[in-house]
C-alpha cells in the first residue's frame, strides 16, 4: 500500500499553504509515476525520492527545490519527460529536474573521462543554481545508506567516488551534516572490518566518556550561570571517518583510543558577543593550550564557516575542545548554503554574502576555460576545491582563500592574471621573501610587478600549489613561445629515446609521430611538440606511446608471452603447441620491459629475446626472416632485468659513495660499479649495472641521477666496460 502525504506534512509546516498543497500534488505525481517500480533492496521505489524529499525538507529548503527533489528521477526512470512536469509545476521546477538529470546521462569512453565530463557539468549547473548540487547530495546520501543491496564492486566505486568528490563538495558548500554521514557511509563500504573495530571500541569507552562529557557540562554550565549568559551546551560526538583519517590516513593519534580520548563540546550562545564572552569564562575555569585558538568569526572558513574554536586542559587531565558560535552560525555550520533558505525564506531572497561563497566555483569556471580536457579540470578541482584552505590578506586588508602550500605567484595569479605575469618578487608582512615561499595562514601579501610587459619563468611551475596559477603559466608558454617550446619539447623527446631505446627520432616513422600525436589530442605535430616544451607532457609519456606503437613486425609466426624474464633465468614456454623451448634475454641489446621486442629461434638453444632496433635482429631478418618472430611482454610481471648505465660527471671526493648511496636508498640493486676518471678535465665517467623492474622505473632513476649536483648526462648502454 502507498503511503498518503499526510505522514510527511509536519516537515513542511515553514511554508504557506499554497506552496504545501503544490507539494502535496507533486508526491501524488511522483506516487503515480512510479507506480510498480522497485529498487534493487526490494523496496518500492517511491522509499528513495520521499528519503531525498525529507533530507531537504530538514533543511527548510523552498518549495521548488522540495519538489523537484521529489521529481528528480521522473524524466530518467519513467515515461514522464522533463516537459511534462514543467507543464505541471512550473519553468523553475522543471529546470531544477533537468540539472538533476543531466549530471548522469553521460557516457564517454572512459569511467574517468564521464566522471570529469559529469563532474565539469556539475560545477556549471551550481554556477547556474546551486540547489542542483543541494538535491544531489541528498539524493547521494540516500543511495549510500542502501549500497549494501548493489555488487560488492559497485558498492566499492560508487563510495570511492563518493568520498573523492561528494563528501568534499558538501564540505566546501558548508554541509557539514551531510559531509560527516557519507564519509562514514563510504568508510563502511570500503573498510568494513575497521569500521566495525571502530564502532566496537567507541561503544566499549562510551559510557565513561559520556560521563566524562556530563560533567565537563554541569561545570561550565554552572560557570555561564553565575555570569548570567543564556546558553546551550551539548558534547561534539566523534564521527567515525574522522577517528579513522586520524589515525590510518594522516597519522596525527597512534590508535583509536588516543582519538576517543581528546573530547569536544559546543556553546550555543544568542549573538556574537556573547561568543567572545563564553571564551573569556572557558579560558577562567581550564588552561588553555597554546596556538589552539582560532577565530573562524573575524575570519571565516571559505565555506561560510563561522565559530571560535579553542583547546584547553580540563582538571583531569584530559584535552577538550570547546566550539562556541550563535544558533544560526550552528545550523550554517551543519547545512551550509542550504541553510539561507531557512533564514532568507526564497531563492529570490539568496543574499549577497551567499554569492560571495559561491565565488570559488565561478572563479574555476573561468580557469576551466584553459584546461584542454575534462580530466585536467577533475585534477584542478583535487587540488583547489578539496584541500585544506588559508586566508592571505593583500595590502588593502581584502581576504583571498587559498589552497595550503601555495605560494605568492598563487595569490598574485589569484588577484588577476597580468599581476601573475608581471610578478618579479613579494613582500610577506613587509619582508621580502623568495617566490616559491610557502604561504601562512594570515599573512599579507604585497605583490612587485616589473612596470613592462613581462611574462612568467617555467620554473614557476615547479612550486605553484593552484591549478588555475599553472594552466595560465602554461598558457602564456603555449601563446608567447610556440616557436620555442616546439624546439625545445622535439630535443628533449630525442635525448629521451637516445638515454632509453638508442634510437633516433630521425629514424621514426613520420605517420607514427602523427598518429602519436592523434593519440594525444593535439591536431599537429608541432603541437606535440610544444606541449612537451611547455610542460603538459613528459617526454617519456612520447617515447612510451612511439614504443608501444611499433607496428613494424613481421606476420605472427608464433604466439609467446614473455613472462617474468630475466638475464640469468630460462622458462619454458608453449610456442604452438611445440613445448619445451627456453627463452632468455639477448645480451647485445639486453631488453626491458616496456621494450618492443622480437625472438630469435636459434638452433637448438630457445628463443633470444631482442630489441626490435637491435642490429643483429635487422640483420637476422634481412638473412633468415623465417626465425624472426614478434612477441611482447605480458602485462604483470615482478621479475628484475640487469640493465648498465654510463654516468658523465664533474669529478669530486665522494662522486661513486653519493651515487652509490643514492642507488640505495631507492632500493636498487647494484650488481657492479666502474669508476675511471680524467684529472685533466677533472671529468669522471661510472659505469653501473643495476637490476630495475620497468622502462617507467628506469627513465625516473635516470633523470633523478641528472639532478644530483655535478653530474652532465646520464645514458643506457648495452655493454658493461671490458
Amino acid at each position: 500500500m502507498n503511503p498518503d502525504f499526510s505522514a510527511y506534512a509536519s516537515l513542511v509546516e515553514y511554508l504557506p499553504e499554497k506552496e504545501r498543497s503544490q507539494i502535496r500534488k507533486a508526491f501524488d505525481y511522483a506516487m503515480a509515476a512510479h507506480e510498480g517500480q522497485l529498487r534493487k533492496s526490494g523496496e518500492p521505489y517511491h522509499v528513495h525520492f520521499i528519503a531525498t524529499f525529507s533530507e531537504l525538507a530538514l533543511m527548510h529548503m523552498d518549495s521548488a527545490c522540495l519538489i523537484a527533489g521529489m521529481l528528480h528521477d521522473v524524466p530518467e526512470d519513467t515515461a514522464r519527460t522533463t516537459e511534462d512536469v514543467g507543464e505541471q509545476f512550473g519553468a523553475e521546477v522543471a529546470n531544477l529536474v533537468s540539472g538533476v538529470t543531466k549530471l548522469g546521462r553521460v557516457r564517454l569512453r572512459s569511467k574517468e573521462e564521464q566522471q570529469a565530463n559529469n563532474l565539469r557539468k556539475m560545477f556549471l549547473a551550481m554556477a547556474d543554481d546551486v540547489r542542483v548540487i543541494i538535491i544531489k547530495l541528498c539524493d547521494r546520501l540516500h543511495n549510500m545508506k542502501t549500497i549494501e543491496y548493489l555488487p560488492r564492486q559497485k558498492q566499492k566505486g560508487i563510495a570511492a567516488e563518493t568520498l573523492e568528490i561528494y563528501a568534499p563538495l558538501a564540505n566546501r558548500l558548508g554541509m557539514a551534516e551531510i559531509r560527516w554521514q557519507l564519509e562514514d557511509l563510504c568508510l563502511k563500504a570500503l573498510h568494513p572490518k575497521v569500521y566495525d573495530d571502530i564502532e566496537r571500541q567507541v561503544q566499549e569507552s562510551r559510557e565513561q566518556r559520556e560521563a566524562t562529557i556530563s560533567g565537563l557540562i554541569d561545570n561550565l554550565e554552572t560557570a555561564l550561570a553565575d555570569a548570567n549568559i543564556m546558553a546551550r551546551v551539548y558534547g561534539r560526538p566523534k564521527h567515525f571517518y574522522s577517528i579513522y583519517r586520524n589515525v590510518y590516513v594522516i597519522g596525527k593519534e597512534s590508535s583509536i583510543n588516543d582519538v576517543l580520548d581528546s573530547l569536544g563540546i559546543r556553546v550555543i550562545v544568542e549573538d556574537i558577543r556573547d561568543c567572545y564572552q563564553v571564551l573569556g569564562l572557558v579560558h577562567r575555569i581550564w588552561r588553555p593550550i597554546m596556538g589552539r585558538f582560532k577565530d573562524y568569526i573575524a575570519i571565516p572558513k571559505a565555506n561560510g564557516y563561522q565559530s571560535l574554536h579553542t583547546g584547553v586542559i580540563c582538571g583531569k587531565g584530559c584535552q577538550l575542545e570547546v566550539q562556541i558560535r550563535t544558533e544560526e552560525m550552528d545550523y550554517f555550520a551543519e547545512y551550509g548554503l542550504a541553510a539561507h533558505w531557512r533564514y532568507k525564506g526564497s531563492f529570490d531572497e539568496y543574499d549577497k554574502k551567499a554569492e560571495e561563497r559561491m565565488n570559488w566555483i565561478h572563479q574555476l569556471l573561468d580557469w576551466q576555460k584553459e584546461f584542454r580536457t575534462a580530466l585536467d579540470f577533475v585534477e584542478s578541482l583535487k587540488l583547489d576545491l578539496f584541500e585544506d584552505q588559508i586566508f592571505i590578506f593583500t595590502p588593502r586588508g581584502d581576504v583571498k582563500d587559498l589552497p595550503k602550500g601555495s605560494t605568492p605567484v598563487d595569490f598574485a595569479y589569484s588577484v588577476h592574471t597580468e599581476l601573475g605575469h608581471r610578478c618579479i618578487g613579494a613582500k610577506i608582512n613587509n619582508r621580502m621573501v623568495p617566490l616559491n615561499y610557502e604561504l601562512q595562514m594570515g599573512d599579507i601579501v604585497d605583490i612587485l610587478k616589473s612596470s613592462k610587459p613581462h611574462g612568467p619563468s617555467r620554473d614557476w611551475l615547479d612550486f605553484v600549489k593552484t591549478s588555475g596559477a599553472k594552466e595560465k603559466i602554461r598558457s602564456w608558454f603555449r601563446k608567447e613561445q610556440f616557436e620555442d617550446n616546439i624546439v625545445s619539447g622535439k630535443r628533449r623527446v630525442q635525448e629521451e629515446l637516445q638515454k632509453l631505446h638508442h634510437i633516433n627520432l630521425l629514424e621514426l616513422d613520420k605517420d607514427k609521430i602523427e598518429e602519436v600525436s592523434k593519440s594525444f589530442a593535439y591536431k599537429t605535430v608541432d603541437d606535440l611538440w610544444a606541449a612537451v616544451g611547455y610542460g603538459a607532457i613528459t617526454p617519456f609519456q612520447i617515447v612510451r606511446r612511439i614504443i608501444g606503437n611499433e607496428t613494424e613486425l613481421l606476420p605472427l609466426q608464433a604466439s609467446v608471452q614473455a613472462l617474468a624474464l630475466s638475464k640469468k633465468s630460462k622458462q619454458q614456454l608453449e610456442i604452438r603447441g611445440v613445448s619445451d623451448f627456453l627463452i632468455k634475454i639477448a645480451p647485445c641489446c639486453q631488453p626491458l620491459p616496456g621494450d618492443k621486442i622480437v625472438g630469435y629461434i636459434t638452433r637448438g638453444n630457445g628463443i633470444t629475446i631482442h630489441r626490435v632496433s637491435c642490429k643483429n635482429v635487422v640483420n637476422a631478418r634481412k638473412t633468415e626472416p623465417e626465425r624472426v618472430t614478434p612477441l611482447e611482454w605480458e602485462e604483470k610481471f615482478s621479475t628484475e632485468h640487469e640493465v648498465n648505465l654510463v654516468v658523465e660527471a664533474r669529478d669530486r671526493v665522494g662522486l661513486v659513495r653519493d651515487i652509490v648511496g643514492f642507488m640505495g636508498d631507492r632500493n636498487i640493486f647494484i650488481t657492479s660499479v666502474n669508476y675511471t676518471q680524467d684529472k685533466q678535465l677533472n671529468h669522471a665517467q661510472i659505469f653501473i649495472s643495476i637490476h630495475v623492474k620497468s622502462m617507467s622505473q628506469l627513465s625516473t632513476l635516470i633523470h633523478a641521477l641528472e639532478s644530483m649536483t655535478g653530474v652532465f648526462s646520464v645514458k643506457r648502454v648495452l655493454a658493461r666496460p671490458s
